[in-house]
């Protein structure tokens, strides 16, 4: 079981929206000043989208909770976003350059290279439709356990009030 610790934004009927906590292994790394991968990500912004789970342990606004996800899921998921775009690449892109015959004004690398981007923006997409649907579903993280219980004090105009 995969865990991750994600913030109860707020309860709506019997669900909790609720937002993983952003974490980088990049900045522990002694490599990071020399990876790309952390180069490219101080440049961009990365905001944690904000998942609906089933409210199973009755958490409330401001909790922290353990979320769960299985391995077999993980690694499926994982599997269909790497290779479905990959092998729509390979398909367009053989089935384009053996387009040559019918287009003989393009090359062949050059059909190639277009059914290439054609098959990974197919791909990708197809991956997102996926996800949603998986999402809608059913296939969803699940809370396991409350961390760290929100605070029961509540400011108005500086002043702190005890509920």
């Amino acid at each position: 079981m995969i865990e991750e610790v994600a913030t109860v934004l707020s309860i709506e009927d019997l669900d909790a929206v609720i937002q993983v906590e952003k974490t980088s292994s990049c900045h522990s790394c002694n490599a990071n000043s020399a990876c790309g991968t952390a180069s490219i990500s101080r440049y961009f912004n990365f905001q944690a989208p904000q998942l609906k789970v089933k409210n199973t342990i009755n958490a409330k606004p401001g909790d922290q909770v353990l979320l769960g996800i299985p391995d077999s899921e993980m690694l499926m998921g994982s599997f269909i976003l790497y290779m479905v775009p990959l092998i729509t690449l390979f398909i367009l892109s053989i089935f384009f350059s053996s387009l040559n015959t019918s287009f003989p004004d393009y090359s062949e690398e050059f059909l190639s290279i277009v059914g290439g981007g054609l098959g990974l923006m197919i791909g990708l997409f197809g991956v997102k439709k996926y996800s949603h649907l998986i999402m809608k579903n059913g296939g969803k993280p699940v809370m396991m356990k409350i961390m760290n219980k929100a605070s029961s004090a509540v400011f108005i105009d500086q002043i702190k009030i005890k509920e």
